[in-house]
């Protein structure tokens, strides 16, 4: 009969505590203490009712042990088994003795969660947005710098979310504590994503740059090449195997000359670009730095073939127009040298042993004949000599011809 009080005490106290197993209460509501209440008064009379049918047994069981064998077998399984029953009451009552104290925890436990899973929901939010942005389109060069700057603002607070989390766990316990540890999971997986979205935009970015970049290089050694076909076209003159002369041959050199400037900007250009670009690209990623050195490499080896085809037009055209220059300050030289000849033998007469022996009229026409050619030669001389240094004044190229 007490085993069987002690029983029915414990199901009174877990009737009266049933409307707390539902879940934690927003507060301690005055609904929720009188369950309180109630409850503790059920676990005052289950403990009173438990205490009593333990004296109770504990004499049954004294008092059978001075009973004859049989009947004190007998007896004494039968009150083991009632104080079986009651000691899993005992058990059972257990949790119920701390009822006030469990529904305050659960409360608190509740307002924690709530505030962290509000908190790290917020930034959750956050994060898939931003994560998000490029979903199913190809950004620009802007649309990835915009989206990147968005990043770090989510990403400071989501790591403020984070140490909440862990401040909480460290105070934590049971069921609270396994609860923080799953959301401190979830703000771990969100960080994850949004460095691997800041990783996919730095990719992003870089390609983008790294495509602009080959884009301007193929651009600046496209120019070049370009500008050096040009040569060709204004060194055909000098390659018919007609000899250029005078003012078409002078033409024709002013022409390339002009050619050699243009060109010879555009490559030294080219060069330049490639060369600071390839001092760019080390910011690069590793992988993206090696394909855009290769691209460039072969870039530099298209300018480079261009800058060896300057080098020799310009030797080519020098060596013609030296040529050219020669051929007319020697004209020239020869005109003079053939005057001072002319002059030379109109005064044969005029250097007879004996003058007197010649005759006047003949002396007279001699001498005049060799003052006409010294002039002539004195003036083809002058138009010599100024050809020479107007030739000297046209550049480093015709002066070293002379």
């Amino acid at each position: 009969e007490v085993a069987t009080i002690a029983e029915d005490a414990l199901d009174m106290v877990i009737a009266a505590a049933a409307p707390l197993a539902s879940g934690p209460p927003e507060s301690m509501d005055a609904k929720v203490l009188a369950t309180i209440k109630d409850t503790e008064a059920a676990v005052a009379k289950a403990q009173e009712a438990i205490k009593a049918a333990k004296l109770k047994l504990a004499q049954k069981i004294a008092g059978a042990n001075s009973f004859v064998l049989e009947a004190k077998k007998v007896a004494l399984t039968e009150y083991r088994a009632l104080q079986e029953k009651v000691e899993d009451a005992q058990k059972k009552l257990a949790p119920y003795l701390r009822v006030r104290k469990d529904q305050e925890q659960r409360i608190q436990a509740k307002k924690i969660l709530d505030e962290v899973s509000a908190t790290l929901g917020s930034v959750e939010v956050e994060v898939e947005k931003v994560t998000s942005t490029f979903s199913g389109n190809q950004p620009s060069e802007d649309e990835i710098i915009a989206a990147d700057a968005l990043a770090p603002p989510v990403l400071a607070n989501l790591n403020k979310s984070l140490r909440l989390v862990e401040m909480k766990m460290r105070v934590a316990q049971g069921a609270l504590k396994q609860d923080l540890q799953q959301m401190q999971d979830r703000g771990m997986e969100s960080k994850k994503k949004l460095e691997a979205f800041r990783m996919q935009c730095r990719t992003s970015l870089e390609k983008s740059q790294l495509k602009e970049l080959l884009k301007q290089g193929l651009e600046t050694t496209q120019a070049a090449a370009e500008a050096s076909s040009l040569m060709d076209e204004v060194e055909e003159p000098f390659l018919t195997g007609i000899e250029l002369e005078g003012a078409e041959a002078t033409d024709a050199i002013a022409k390339c000359k002009s050619v050699w400037k243009i060109v010879e900007t555009k490559v030294s250009a080219a060069k330049s670009f490639l060369k600071a670009k390839l001092g760019e690209i080390k910011r690069l990623s590793a992988e993206n730095q090696e394909a855009a050195r290769g691209e460039l490499a072969d870039l530099a080896t298209r300018v480079e073939t261009a800058s060896q085809k300057l080098n020799e037009f310009k030797k080519d055209t020098s060596e013609r127009e030296t040529a050219i220059v020669l051929k007319e300050v020697v004209a020239k030289v020869t005109t003079a040298e053939t005057s001072i000849q002319q002059a030379i033998e109109a005064s044969v007469p005029l250097q007879a042993d004996k003058l007197e022996d010649v005759d006047a009229a003949d002396l007279k026409k001699a001498s005049e004949q060799t003052m006409e050619a010294e002039r002539a030669a004195a003036l083809a001389c002058a138009e010599a000599r100024k050809a020479i240094i107007a030739k000297q004044k046209e550049g480093p190229a015709n002066d070293s011809a002379f």
